[in-house]
């Protein structure tokens, strides 16, 4: 009996976990959308703008980590699980390139910054399609 109970335990965490994997997955989405948006005001209308850009980039970066953590503990797809990674890769070029303006050795590497936003949104865009409800046919 107390092997079905934690079968069951188990079952229902894993269910959590892709749950929560879905839910931060479509937050970290809107998160990377409003970010451009930000951006883009920043860089049209007011560039006293560009500390809400920053500002708002550190309160939804940690959402990366966990999408990845609970791609594994949900036991996604490795297809899941490499978009996952992914975008938790493309958030660090998103960092590191933000930071090497200040470096005479990097200094070609901010231009990539807009670029790996592409790419993060990208990896992002595919995730949720991947994790769209699936209609019978």
């Amino acid at each position: 009996m107390a092997t079905q109970d934690s079968s069951s335990l188990i079952a229902s965490f894993r269910a959590g976990s892709r749950g929560f994997f879905v839910l931060i997955l479509w937050l970290l989405t809107a998160c990377l959308l409003v970010q451009a948006y930000l951006a883009g005001e920043a860089a049209m209308v007011d560039s006293a703008l560009w500390a809400a850009h920053v500002a708002f980039v550190r309160t939804f970066a940690p959402l990366a980590p966990l999408l990845v953590a609970f791609a594994w503990l949900g036991r996604r797809s490795r297809t899941e699980k490499g978009w996952a990674v992914a975008s938790q890769g493309f958030i660090g070029l998103q960092f590191f390139s933000a930071e090497a303006r200040a470096s005479v050795t990097f200094s070609w590497f901010p231009g990539v910054h807009g670029v790996t936003a592409i790419g993060l949104f990208s990896s992002c865009a595919v995730l949720c399609w991947l994790t769209r409800p699936k209609t019978a046919a």
